[in-house]
């Protein structure tokens, strides 16, 4: 009796060894190097990275360059926004692929407004802004900061579905909160 291993249509064979080159390739070409990636807290040096990815959505790099600049630096404030403020980059050395900002507000009754958060679209649905938002998050709450909203489009079905899994709920038609900073970082364990 014999055995073989394998396939031993000749034409089916090919077929496989073309599937597997092509997936080997890809594999040895991906755009993640590490498993890992670090939440820190956002540096001036971070700003260009944030920017990049920013713009893929919405304005230009030099106007978003600007912009996050501003805000970290408090000389840009949204609406009824303290000084009191934070941000945090999600890095895969030496790239940011990442970022969310919060910072304390009086609007609409909160202690806390969400100001961006942000993935490279190529490296979404990886886990990142889950992390992003647990940081968010803690931070909102060493800060004494417990209900915290967040501006939303309407139509930002995806933004609206991962605020949701955190345990956000409709406040109007632009904005979504959570009434305890301390639900979001439990809802994630």
């Amino acid at each position: 009796m014999e055995f073989r291993y394998g396939n031993t249509d000749p034409e089916r064979s090919r077929s496989q060894t073309k599937w597997c080159a092509l997936f080997c390739k890809a594999i040895e070409h991906r755009p993640f190097r590490n498993l890992v990636i670090e939440i820190r807290p956002a540096e001036q040096a971070d700003i260009p990275g944030m920017a990049a990815i920013r713009a893929q959505e919405w304005e230009t790099e030099i106007y978003w360059v600007s912009r996050i600049g501003a805000y970290l630096r408090a000389e840009q404030s949204p609406q009824q926004a303290g000084l009191s403020r934070s941000v945090f980059v999600a890095v895969d050395e030496p790239t940011v692929v990442g970022f969310v900002a919060g910072h304390q507000t009086r609007r609409f009754g909160c202690d806390g407004e969400l100001q961006w958060i942000n993935v490279a679209r190529e490296r979404r649905s990886h886990g990142i802004a889950r992390q992003l938002i647990v940081r968010m998050a803690e931070w909102f709450v060493a800060e004494g900061l417990s209900r915290i909203c967040v501006d939303v489009e309407p139509n930002n079905s995806a933004a609206r579905d991962l605020y949701g899994r955190f345990g956000a709920e409709r406040l109007n038609d632009y904005w979504m909160v959570w009434d305890d900073a301390l639900r979001v970082i439990s809802s994630a364990k």
